[in-house]
């Protein structure tokens, strides 16, 4: 029961959030008065975090399965590694529940930690190797013809108002993210955090995509506002 009840109310909160946006007001050089706003994903790093740790977990776990043939220490080492990326740990005889806490608080809370606190370095690292840094959002901006009222049209004056927004964004959504798949995990959600962040996230962009390309067969003429 408790899995079933976390895991309905992870999925409402993480629509919730999924759906918040910042909002900045931008005009476009094309269409002079006319004002619109550029939202920006309240999960602005959306469930990458989350997906990178588990990897590496995996990835630390298959490795130390391969060293087991070339070095049985070696392979301990990482097995005991790998198993701070998983709660409770594999070669661990606990029940995979709410109960995993209570006899095994402080694996919990090393997990907990672990798992946060890469999740804010993946997602802060994949702001910038994906394109999703001020630099170059504000590059886009200027190349799509789109200003900032009251701002000059200049790269570094435009990345230096976006910073104010996407680092910050970046680095508590990767915590938010981070919290919800350890949340699922000790409490023993369905499907896993991981597979809610990914299912709702996925299940809106598609919404999203759907509605926009509605929109558009509707009212033609905002392919002329939005520049296509």
């Amino acid at each position: 029961l408790v899995g079933l009840v976390t895991t309905i109310v992870l999925i409402i909160i993480t629509i919730y959030l999924t759906t918040m946006t910042i909002e900045i007001p931008v005009t476009s050089q094309r269409l002079r008065g006319i004002r619109r706003t550029i939202p920006l994903n309240f999960l602005y790093v959306s469930s990458i975090p989350v997906i990178f740790v588990a990897v590496l977990g995996s990835d630390i776990q298959l490795f130390a399965s391969l060293a087991a043939y070339v070095s049985p220490s070696a392979s301990s080492v990482l097995n005991a590694i790998s198993a701070a990326f998983f709660f409770p740990p594999p070669n661990v005889s606990i029940p995979h529940s709410v109960f995993a806490i209570v006899l095994d608080p402080i694996g919990a809370v090393e997990y907990t930690v672990i798992f946060i606190v890469l999740s804010i370095l993946f997602g802060l690292l994949w702001v910038d190797v994906a394109g999703l840094d001020p630099a170059t959002q504000a590059q886009q901006l200027i190349e799509a013809g789109i200003e900032i009222p009251g701002v000059r049209s200049n790269p570094k004056v435009i990345e230096g108002i976006l910073s104010r927004y996407i680092y910050p964004l970046a680095f508590f959504s990767s915590i938010i993210v981070g919290v919800i798949a350890v949340v699922a995990t000790l409490l023993g959600a369905y499907g896993t955090g991981i597979g809610i962040l990914l299912a709702v996230t996925i299940a809106i962009q598609y919404y999203s995509l759907l509605a926009y390309e509605r929109s558009l067969e509707m009212y033609p003429i905002l392919r002329r506002l939005i520049g296509e």
